[in-house]
């Protein structure tokens, strides 16, 4: 039997947020898993494995760079690639 699933999957997707709590009270509605938080940071785990990174952002505008370049990733302690 052939799989049909696309060939490409995705890890992690990093939301940057205004309002923090806001965004985490309203993914974990949607039945997203709170597998850790750290100051500034809550990682959200979707069916399947996939991880949801929810980043306060520095600025108004969901830029998290005060130079206003777009943002490249972040290190996260290798605890957080265990959640519970």
């Amino acid at each position: 039997m052939s799989d049909s699933r696309p060939p490409v999957a995705i890890g992690h997707v990093r939301l940057h947020c205004r309002d923090l709590e806001a965004a985490k009270t309203f993914y974990v509605s949607l039945g997203m898993r709170l597998c850790m938080a750290f100051p500034g940071v809550y990682v959200l785990e979707l069916r399947g494995g996939t991880h949801l990174l929810l980043v306060q952002s520095r600025r108004n505008d969901g830029n998290s760079r005060p130079d206003g370049k777009p943002a490249r990733g972040m290190t996260l302690p290798s605890t957080a690639t265990n959640c519970l």
